[in-house]
């Protein structure tokens, strides 16, 4: 069996150069879009769209799905521009975006996105959202999606980082700068203010109490989960969500029941009639049946699969503890994709999460944690994935026998269709080493040299992913432990 190599202590994260030492510099960005960055892998942004032509955050794609020519749309945080730009290009021309910005070393590269990809509907505001209008301070760092207008607590402030510097800026409340506008209808409204989220709302309770817009906002920061903004929601009739991107939908939230999976970063709300009317268009999860019905069995299912035909001969009829349980657990994940209906596959999800998770307890093999991982991701519940996912690979790494003799679900839905030819093991291996690196992080941006390791042994394993020897590229030339270049192949 291979065996990952054995590297040096990881090398510590550098702090980025300032931002003002870098042009801005077109990356590729769907859809259809060129994304003016800083061309230097030392900076989060433009290190992670290089590394997955694309952006971390799964509410992304629900918005392309979603967004539609002459909608309106307000980009709180902008940043990069990587939410506002994206809507911009959907709603068209009969449509308006507002990002709202205001880091000063943020506006050229900003500017420069509008002009290049010829957005006239796109308006950038220099300002920050919050309680009043007038001036405020910002606190800036050379990691700028980290800048704040919360004072920093010299506690939390590391030695090998530099202090945040203040700055002063102007100042909008939402209300005012919608006078401003002359008070365009919001369709959506995208919030990500690092902590001021709830200052923003107090500077806009009546828009929020009379208009009826999706608003998406951030709930995870670096100091934890921030659920104020949440809770004045709930307040006025809103209703929560969280995207399962596997299964392209919303599903409900509910904050007194619910433990939000640590890996969920942002939330969605809305109203009800809002939410009737993305129910209609399957993207918005109303009812849970909990007893549901599988629509077809895993066997009929999986019959043609690649590695179901190769693996299948494998497989034993002894009876297994649970083993009823388990063969429903399949037959409810195999039926999601029978139906568009969000409620139906909600709930076959959910019903072969809790069945998964119950055989899996009662008799714990090989295959059971394969269709866990797979089933806990589909779910949201990616924590649980990357566990059962880690254990599954430091099993493997004490050379435990790989028993493939149940049926099972590929740790990676695209080794669905990937044949495993005479390699099963590696093809195996490959599918859950290649999920975890994808999910155990937000990007390997932040693991650094930590990911060398695994990415190498993806490699020896074979069924190597693109984005796989990109990450190893990209570290290697970040730590100049390569040709010292500042992109990716």
């Amino acid at each position: 069996m291979l065996t990952p190599k054995n590297h040096d202590p990881p090398i510590p994260l550098p702090s980025p150069p300032p931002l003002n030492s870098f042009p801005p510099n077109p990356f590729p960005f769907p859809p259809d879009l060129k994304l003016c960055l800083p061309d230097s892998l030392q900076h989060a942004t433009p290190y992670i769209v290089q590394e997955q032509n694309d952006w971390f955050e799964d509410e992304l794609q629900f918005l392309r799905a979603y967004l539609k020519p002459g909608m309106n749309t307000l980009d709180v945080g902008a940043n990069y521009g990587i939410y506002g730009l994206t809507a911009a290009r959907l709603v068209g021309e009969t449509g308006l975006t507002f990002l709202v910005e205001p880091t000063p070393d943020l506006h050229p590269f900003l500017e420069e996105s509008i002009t290049q990809n010829h957005l006239p509907n796109a308006h950038l505001i220099k300002a920050a959202l919050t309680r009043a209008s007038g001036e405020t301070t910002l606190f800036t760092s050379p990691d700028v999606e980290l800048n704040t207008l919360s004072p920093p607590d010299p506690s939390t402030l590391k030695k090998e980082k530099p202090t945040p510097t203040p700055l002063t800026v102007p100042a909008l409340s939402l209300e005012d700068l919608l006078t401003q506008l002359n008070h365009p209808k919001i369709d959506v409204i995208k919030i990500d203010a690092e902590g001021e989220e709830l200052a923003i709302f107090e500077g806009a309770r009546t828009f929020f109490q009379s208009a009826n817009p999706l608003v998406l906002f951030e709930v995870r920061t670096p100091d934890g989960l921030n659920l104020d903004l949440a809770r004045q929601l709930l307040n006025i009739d809103y209703h929560l969500y969280r995207y399962i991107r596997p299964l392209h939908c919303l599903a409900p939230v509910n904050l007194d029941k619910d433990d939000l999976d640590p890996y969920c970063l942002n939330l969605f709300a809305c109203k009800a009639t809002l939410a009737q009317n993305l129910a209609k268009q399957n993207l918005l999860v109303r009812t849970e049946y909990p007893n549901i019905t599988p629509i077809v069995s895993h066997a009929e299912a999986l019959a043609d699969f690649p590695y179901w035909k190769i693996i299948r001969p494998s497989f034993t009829f002894e009876v297994r503890p649970a083993k009823n349980e388990y063969h429903l657990a399949l037959d409810c994940f195999c039926s999601i994709v029978q139906t568009e209906d969000p409620d139906t596959r909600w709930s076959l999800a959910r019903r072969a999460h809790a069945l998964a998770r119950h055989a899996l307890e009662k008799c714990d093999t090989f295959a059971r944690r394969l269709t866990l991982a797979r089933i806990a991701f589909t779910v949201g519940a990616r924590q649980e994935a990357t566990t059962t996912l880690r254990d599954i690979i430091k099993a493997a790494r004490s050379n435990h026998p790989l028993a493939l003799d149940e049926p099972f679900l590929p740790a990676c839905p695209r080794f669905d269709t990937i044949d495993p030819a005479s390699k099963t093991s590696n093809w195996v291996l490959a599918a859950v080493s290649q999920q975890y690196e994808r999910i155990a992080g937000l990007s390997s941006f932040f693991s650094g040299t930590q990911s060398l390791e695994h990415l190498e042994y993806i490699t020896q394993l074979g069924f190597e992913d693109p984005e796989m020897p990109r990450r190893a590229n990209l570290i290697r030339k970040r730590f100049s432990l390569c040709q010292n270049d500042t992109t990716a192949e």
